[in-house]
């Protein structure tokens, strides 16, 4: 006799999406455990699984739930989170949820996500599917102090950058082209900032009409060989206007536009695209080099490292490598030999401008002036043999950790470093 089966129930009374919301509910602590339950209606072990990763239900269909990024785009965050991590930027789950959202917004990638981000339960989901990630609590090595300079920080940034230039092969001199640093700085455009010689005890002020942003941001990139790559202009406004460029301009030089007229993760991202990659590109297939290796170092601003950029490195085959905070000053090249000379240069020039403007206008220099009157300064403030001497220096190339002065160390700190050595 054939037995027929007849199904009892219909499966369960609450749908995937309440689940959601039950389980980020309790992650975020807007409801304990019973309340989601009484709210939702579905069992209390079910939103606990849930959580854990466990036991995901099936929807009516008799499936789960399909992955709301494809595998590849998974992949692909997977390895910049990993890249993070190397250049000591972990990141933690709100910045992973910004990241992904900031990828799929570039990306134009349809997610049900609300808003474009994700949730908790995608979040638990993701690291379930990928094994090699875990969520730790990281080593605090650059909070170690915040006033005095840590050997242990220092020196170990030194191991780790010499071993990188080693693995990608560029202890040859030759190939120093291939060692970058990148920084912005800002440009005053009102000469009444400057200071001046003045009357001591007595207030100074010099001369100036009208009012508004006193500074234009620009980004530098100079590599251990001596060369300068063409400057990225940042000025403040929707989108760059067209009399704010000139053909009188530094050959090259690119011009962006943000909000607050700082380097931003689009603007940044736009640079490394159209300027520092075919620059390499163009390096490689110069020598022959077609699988050479490129070291780019910069400080740990937020704009440098999106998502898409570290991808786009890893692509390029270009290493990104953090500087340890609050030590810029003592061991990036363009802090301590390029940017000085180029702001003493813009400073002379600048006064002089406004001299030749006294009785006509304010003095301050416009937008539309600023990149034909920049191109003055980089071409002679900024110097091949300076920017040599900064990789040296600073012990960036060669790599040489005894070019760090000791006297910055925090003298209890340096002896507790050699005892531990």
């Amino acid at each position: 006799m054939v037995r027929k089966y007849i199904k009892k129930t219909n499966g369960p009374a609450y749908t995937i999406e309440n689940l959601d919301r039950a389980v980020s509910d309790v992650v975020n602590k807007n409801r304990t455990y019973r309340q989601a339950h009484e709210t939702y209606n579905i069992p209390i072990s079910v939103i606990f699984h849930r959580i854990k990763g466990r036991n995901i239900p099936l929807n009516k269909m008799g499936a789960r739930r399909s992955q709301a990024l494809s595998t590849e785009v998974e992949e692909q965050i997977v390895k910049c989170l990993i890249a993070r991590s190397r250049m000591g930027y972990p990141c933690d789950k709100n910045e992973l949820f910004q990241l992904v959202a900031d990828y799929v917004l570039v990306n134009n990638i349809k997610t049900p996500f609300k808003d474009n981000k994700p949730g908790p339960y995608w979040y638990y989901l993701f690291i379930n599917r990928h094994p090699q990630l875990s969520f730790k609590k990281p080593e605090h090595l650059q909070k170690l102090r915040k006033t005095a300079r840590d050997p242990e920080v220092v020196y170990d940034f030194y191991e780790k950058l010499k071993t990188l230039m080693e693995t990608s092969n560029l202890t040859d001199p030759e190939k120093n082209c291939f060692i970058f640093n990148a920084d912005e700085t800002g440009f005053c455009t009102d000469p009444s900032r400057l200071r001046a010689i003045g009357e001591k005890g007595k207030s100074l002020s010099r001369i100036s009409g009208g009012s508004g942003r006193e500074f234009i941001s620009v980004l530098a990139c100079v590599s251990a060989d001596g060369f300068c790559l063409p400057p990225l202009i940042v000025f403040k406004g929707a989108a760059v206007q067209a009399p704010w460029t000139s053909d009188k301009s530094y050959p090259g030089t690119l011009y962006a536009a943000s909000k607050n007229g700082w380097m931003e993760e689009p603007q940044f991202f736009t640079w490394f695209c159209t300027s520092f990659i075919p620059h390499v590109k163009k390096l490689r297939e110069s020598k022959g080099l077609t699988n050479q290796t490129a070291v780019l170092l910069y400080d740990g601003h937020c704009s440098h490292i999106s998502v898409r950029i570290v991808e786009n490195a890893l692509m390029e085959n270009v290493k990104l490598v953090k500087f340890p905070s609050h030590l810029t000053d003592q061991i990036q090249p363009l802090d301590k030999y390029v940017f000085g000379p180029v702001k003493n240069k813009w400073d002379k020039l600048l006064v002089e401008y406004g001299k030749t403007q006294m009785g006509l206008s304010s003095g301050r220099i416009t937008k539309a002036q600023f990149s034909e009157l920049l191109k003055n300064v980089w071409m002679s403030g900024i110097i091949p043999a300076n920017i040599i001497s900064g990789f040296v220096s600073t012990g960036l190339c060669p790599v040489n950790a005894t070019k760090f002065p000791e006297d910055e160390f925090d003298p209890a700190l340096l002896r507790k470093y050699r005892k531990q050595k």
